[in-house]
């Protein structure tokens, strides 16, 4: 861990951001904090700082749950698991569904950022998981910080390791609940999320958190996230993934929201969202990416139409609305801060 991060940080417990954290007991490594403790001089809460990692999580029965549950399912895979195949991904996915899946991810992700312009400051990977995006992120010239519950390697955030030794790169990691993020107001330029809005229990808690820590005029972009068609009820989709998802006595939570209800979080926390063609169906729309035999058969037709009838390219944006309300069609959601926010 680099010193310099606490300057941003801020006790959960107290939430008070006039008395900066303080780093005690520690033991450097190369300019770095590898173990040791961060104090909070308001409460004088003490965090631990693991393997450079600072734990700033304020730990409930269900955060426990979460967290044993998510290790322990994928503790089977983890055994297989390697610094090759995480420099390696999507490629070395284990699965052909989430082979493609992860493929489709990779282009959102990379064409995502590559639109970007002047990439500088502070930028949040929330819910990071392996942090393959935070070195994406990290690479075109943020400061990037990565947060999520788990931190075993090749599962959560120790991954990063992998990345900072291979890839010549830095970037910070927090242990952290995203509904209480240890961060000061006003932060970050950018808060990144792929494939994690939707385990979140609390999303209006959560779009609220991310208001706070953007600057005004930052942005929030969301991939992979599900989109739930509005005639599709929520406990409906929750079932199945009740079903689909439990293993032994854990269930992780999947929160599948219609596009009423992705405006609704982003307006009340004072973000403007945009909803764009994700970057990989635009390939397939414009013929730079051939469609396979494991791609659904309407979707091979809608991308054949589209290439061979020009026509319908003029209507390309008012079909994909339609799809985005009646369909549940992926999307990439832009959302920017507005000068004045629902704090004031």
């Amino acid at each position: 861990m680099n010193p310099q991060i606490l300057q941003i940080l801020k006790c959960p417990a107290c939430s008070n951001p006039s008395n900066k954290l303080v780093a005690e007991n520690t033991k450097v490594k190369a300019g770095r904090i590898e173990q040791g403790d961060i104090r909070c001089p308001s409460c004088n809460t003490i965090y631990p700082i693991i393997n450079g990692i600072p734990k700033l999580l304020l730990e409930n029965n269900g955060i426990r749950k979460e967290m044993e549950g998510n290790r322990d399912f994928h503790e089977k895979y983890r055994k297989n698991k390697s610094a090759e195949w995480l420099l390696n991904l999507p490629e070395a996915a284990d699965f052909g569904d989430e082979k493609k899946g992860n493929k489709d991810l990779k282009v959102n992700v990379e064409k995502t950022l590559a639109r970007l312009e002047s990439p500088c400051g502070y930028a949040l990977d929330l819910g990071a998981g392996t942090c393959w995006t935070t070195w994406q992120i990290a690479r075109i010239g943020f400061t990037a910080v990565a947060v999520d519950l788990a931190r075993e390697k090749y599962i959560g955030l120790e991954s990063a390791e992998v990345f900072i030794q291979n890839k010549n790169i830095y970037f910070y990691r927090i242990q952290a609940d995203m509904a209480h993020l240890p961060f000061i107001d006003s932060t970050f330029n950018m808060v990144f999320v792929s494939t994690a809005i939707h385990h979140s229990r609390t999303p209006k808690a959560l779009f609220k958190e991310i208001s706070r820590i953007l600057i005004p005029g930052g942005k929030l972009y969301t991939v992979g996230e599900p989109n739930r068609p509005v005639w599709v009820p929520q406990l409906k989709i929750f079932r199945f993934f009740m079903q689909r998802n439990q293993k032994g006595s854990f269930l992780w939570h999947e929160g599948h929201y219609s596009i009423p209800e992705w405006k609704k979080y982003c307006i009340n926390a004072g973000l403007a969202p945009k909803f764009l063609i994700p970057p990989h169906a635009m390939d397939i729309l414009e013929g730079k990416t051939v469609m396979s035999n494991t791609h659904k058969i309407w979707k091979r037709w809608i991308a054949a139409v589209f290439r061979n009838v020009p026509q319908f390219n003029k209507f390309r944006n008012i079909l994909f609305y339609i799809g985005l309300y009646l369909a549940g069609v992926s999307f990439v959601m832009e959302a920017e801060k507005k000068q004045k926010t629902w704090q004031e």
